[in-house]
């Protein structure tokens, strides 16, 4: 059964095409192509994946004025802490007299 994102598909397989090899002689990185090592993008000291939330929300008592937040939140954390405050970034905010429509949103409106 599916009951967090570490249970999906995507999650368990979602690949790799590179691992960053440091050469401690020369002080550069290397890229190596790993693609038929089949090597897990989670599986990298790096391999974070972030997921980005938007909502509403009416922020003053007696008014009809809404406003949105745009936040991201890291899926790699254990889910005991992956919510907490310290670890929500607030990416911005949405001023407006009403919640804009999907068209709005994607024109950038």
């Amino acid at each position: 059964p599916l009951t967090d994102i570490y249970d999906g598909w995507m999650w368990q397989s979602l690949p790799t095409g590179i691992v960053h090899q440091w050469n401690s002689r020369k002080h550069e990185v290397k890229d190596i192509n790993v693609k038929n090592l089949k090597q897990q993008f989670v599986s990298l000291k790096c391999g974070l994946i972030v997921h980005i939330n938007i909502d509403w929300f009416c922020s003053l008592k007696y008014a009809n004025y809404s406003t949105g937040m745009v936040w991201l939140m890291i899926n790699n954390l254990p889910r005991s802490i992956q919510f907490l405050q310290e670890n929500t970034f607030l990416l911005f905010i949405i001023p407006g007299l009403t919640e804009p429509n999907t068209e709005q949103l994607a024109e950038g409106e």
